[in-house]
């Protein structure tokens, strides 16, 4: 071939990458009329200001929901705002603060948890260190991540077996009935799994391909329900399908099972958080493809650096960017959670417990732009928080439109 006709095919090759770039990015931009049916109503500016002012007059209230005192005692994983908030809603129940323990790495640091009844509650340390992986999707790595979804849990069962606890209420995730999608798209195809509608049915993945990464695939959902005696040990599972505002309720006679649960809105679209966090934090929108290919890169560095310490090469890796921090999230695995339209169903959960179909009585009362408006004004600044701990603003990115 000539020079002018290896220069034209190499033009032509570029045109047919730029082509397939731009058309990647069409498709991951776009909202499919099945998604956007079930959120037909984007927030606007005006709808920003109205709602915002309704919180200012009436803050939302689960005091209606709250059951009664039982007098049983309780047990906390943690001091978080998640296992805070728990303990707070069992001392408005009436519980004596007494009978109700918290088990966490460090002490309560929530200013709610340090007066009132809330200071009379027991805290015990315990070790609980190891994170999750939810990063991670390569199948040499899923024992690290079963060390903390699977004999965790398996550890938490067997504590409660050895004291004769006889309810464990786990919180699993929505995510883990989430399958993964391929993102880098040929010109004729289309995203596989980009509408996803999530409830009670067993249709989770089965297979380690089919999971957004090996946090889903080792999630203990499985092993705690079928932990479920009903002569002994009861379980159940609650899997929140949005952020969590507040804690959900749990019937003792419906052991075994797991109930997806969200809040009472609408489901939200990428354009809730900017409208309502507009000011307070900066998203750049960038390019979906490029954010993948960048992301693709940080992985195989991350597994290049992972895999030549585990085979005893550690002066190779050190030569090796580290991916850490922060920039883990900027992996591969944030795009089958962040780029599809997952739709969660909490019918089930909301069924009275006296239904045939059994449910919890499940009533959301947070809904999405209520906690982004409480983030928003509580995180206008920086707060330090004692112990290590620091929040403030930070900048963020956020991929498609």
């Amino acid at each position: 071939m000539s020079p002018v006709q290896w220069a034209t095919l190499g033009l032509f090759s570029f045109l047919l990458l730029i082509l397939a770039y731009t058309r990647d990015d069409r498709k991951l931009k776009a909202i499919p009329a099945r998604a956007a049916q079930s959120s037909p109503n984007c927030w606007s500016l005006k709808d920003v200001e109205r709602m915002a002012s309704e919180c200012e007059l009436a803050a939302p209230s689960i005091d209606d929901q709250l059951p009664p005192k039982t007098g049983r005692r309780y047990i906390a994983g943690g001091a978080g705002f998640l296992g805070g908030w728990i303990v707070l809603q069992l001392l408005r129940c009436g519980e004596d603060p007494k009978r109700i323990r918290i088990l966490d790495i460090r002490s309560p640091k929530c200013l709610d948890l340090l007066e009132g009844k809330a200071k009379d509650v027991k805290f015990i340390q315990v070790d609980v260190t190891a994170n999750i992986r939810f990063y991670e999707r390569h199948s040499s790595l899923i024992s690290l991540s079963a060390k903390v979804n699977v004999q965790g849990a398996e550890n938490i069962m067997d504590a409660c077996r050895n004291v004769g606890a006889s309810v464990l209420v786990h919180t699993s995730s929505g995510s883990v009935s989430a399958h993964s999608s391929c993102f880098l798209l040929w010109p004729w195809q289309e995203p596989k799994h980009f509408v996803q509608v999530i409830n009670d049915d067993e249709l989770i993945p089965k297979t380690h391909k089919d999971f957004f990464s090996n946090y889903g695939y080792t999630k203990a959902k499985v092993l705690v329900r079928g932990a479920n005696d009903a002569h002994g040990l009861q379980t159940g599972c609650l899997r929140p399908g949005n952020g969590i505002f507040g804690a959900g309720g749990d019937m003792l006679f419906l052991g075994g099972q797991a109930f997806c649960i969200a809040d009472p809105g609408f489901p939200r679209a990428p354009t809730y958080e900017l409208e309502v966090l507009d000011g307070e934090v900066s998203f750049p929108l960038l390019s979906p493809t490029f954010m993948l290919l960048l992301a693709y890169l940080f992985e195989l560095l991350y597994l290049t650096r992972h895999l030549l310490v585990a085979y005893g090469y550690p002066s190779l890796a050190s030569f090796i960017p580290n991916i850490a921090g922060g920039d883990l999230v900027n992996l591969p695995f944030l795009y089958n959670l962040t780029m599809v339209h997952l739709i969660f169903d909490d019918s089930r959960a909301m069924l009275s417990p006296k239904q045939p179909e059994g449910g919890l009585g499940y009533k959301g009362a947070f809904t999405t732009f209520e906690g982004l408006y409480k983030t928003a004004v509580g995180c206008g600044g920086s707060e330090f928080q004692g112990d290590g701990v620091h929040e403030g603003s930070a900048w963020g990115w956020m991929a498609g439109g």
